[in-house]
């Protein structure tokens, strides 16, 4: 595989990324502390890839509480995987309009 996505990864700030090298892949971590007291954070994503990223991907957008995370490759400039993380608490309908309106902002940046 050349990108591998994982979500609920709860890293948090004081994490270095070298605990979770994984030898030939670059790592993109997409967090944001959702934790409350002295226990690690709520979601969480990371992208593992070993191939070239167009410029400017990886990058996170995070909205409505939801963690979406977009990737392109220079091979294929025109293709977008999006990795979503939305925890059980958030409304569905809240998650498709916030993906509605991640797609129409990747799709205006073209």
């Amino acid at each position: 595989m050349d990108i591998v996505l994982f979500t609920e990864t709860r890293f948090n700030s004081s994490d270095t990324d070298d605990i979770y090298n994984i030898d030939g892949y670059r790592l993109f971590r997409n967090y944001v502390s959702q934790g409350t007291g002295p226990g690690r954070p709520y979601g969480g994503t990371a992208v593992y890839s070993r191939v070239p990223l167009q410029q400017g991907y990886l990058y996170a957008h995070n909205v409505n509480g939801i963690e979406f995370t977009i990737i392109k490759t220079e091979s294929n400039p025109h293709l977008s995987i999006i990795g979503v993380y939305r925890s059980p608490n958030i409304d569905i309908s809240r998650q498709l309009s916030s993906l509605r309106s991640v797609l129409d902002e990747d799709s205006s940046a073209l």
